[in-house]
């Protein structure tokens, strides 16, 4: 059984004097991406948007102990719409372990609609109420290639929301 963690980066600065694109972690941001690594087991593959708010996400969990066999860093990633994030991850072949870092409200919106609508649970119901910074969520997709995942057709596993 493949499985996809959808995770939004870490907390960013508000930084005006920089472009959207160039924005960095703040301190709390850091430590969020640190904690959530505890929570990821060996990815196959990760695709992470360009930003350097992802970047610093995926780089800092890595140096807190996550496993990541392959990175992807993609320029069409950034802020980009729910279908555009499925397009990716339905490029991405047969990685087992599939990792995605991006940005609301896109990655967000991919969660509520990859998980299955028939699943009425407690999980279900806060993916509802929002995707802060850091936010993870973990589906089980029974599939054997990326191609093949389908909306409303996987069953969420795990959400973490971070302080």
């Amino acid at each position: 059984m493949f499985k996809l963690f959808l995770l939004r980066h870490a907390q960013a600065a508000n930084d005006f004097d920089i472009g959207d694109h160039e924005r960095t972690l703040t301190k709390h941001g850091l430590n969020q991406a640190k904690n959530i690594a505890k929570h990821l087991p060996e990815i196959n593959l990760a695709l992470c948007s360009d930003a350097i708010r992802t970047k610093t996400t995926l780089e800092t969990a890595e140096q807190a102990g996550l496993s990541i066999t392959k990175i992807q860093y993609e320029a069409k990633l950034y802020n980009a719409p729910t279908g555009a994030l499925l397009t990716q991850i339905q490029h991405a072949g047969t990685a087992e372990n599939l990792l995605l870092v991006a940005h609301n409200p896109g990655i967000h919106q991919l969660a509520i609609m990859l998980n299955d609508e028939h699943q009425k649970n407690k999980l279900s119901s806060q993916l509802m109420y929002g995707y802060a910074p850091a936010s993870l969520s973990v589906f089980e997709c029974e599939i054997d290639d990326w191609k093949n995942i389908q909306p409303s057709e996987n069953k969420l596993v795990d959400l973490i929301i971070p302080d």
